[in-house]
């Protein structure tokens, strides 16, 4: 509807619909404001600013200032995990090293 309507996407840019900016929409397939096709709520944004107003969890995610355990997810206490087939995430290292830990003690074979 959006071209239909005689705009235009320049490039670089994707459309955004501007209905997900309520605080009533939950997102996802179910959402009622995806079948909303009125150019009107409608724009051509970059790629970046389409993602920071959506709720993908990715986005939330990266809102995210500390662990579920509390500890800082900011400097030397994040690492980068990187998953096949699944965008890098963000974890907490102190976290990390306790679930190893708990690991180590389960697998090890007392001497």
């Amino acid at each position: 509807m959006y071209l239909a309507s005689g705009r235009v996407i320049p490039d670089g840019m994707e459309v955004d619909h501007l209905c997900h900016g309520r605080s009533d929409c939950k997102g996802g397939p179910s959402c009622p404001h995806r079948a909303c096709c009125n150019p009107d709520h409608l724009e051509a944004v970059p790629k970046s600013v389409n993602w920071e107003r959506g709720e993908s969890p990715s986005r939330i995610n990266s809102l995210r200032t500390h662990c579920k355990h509390g500890h800082p997810l900011s400097g030397d206490n994040v690492r980068i995990a990187h998953r096949k087939g699944r965008n890098p995430t963000r974890q907490c290292r102190e976290c990390h090293r306790n679930i190893n830990r708990a690991y180590r003690r389960r697998t090890s074979v007392a001497a």
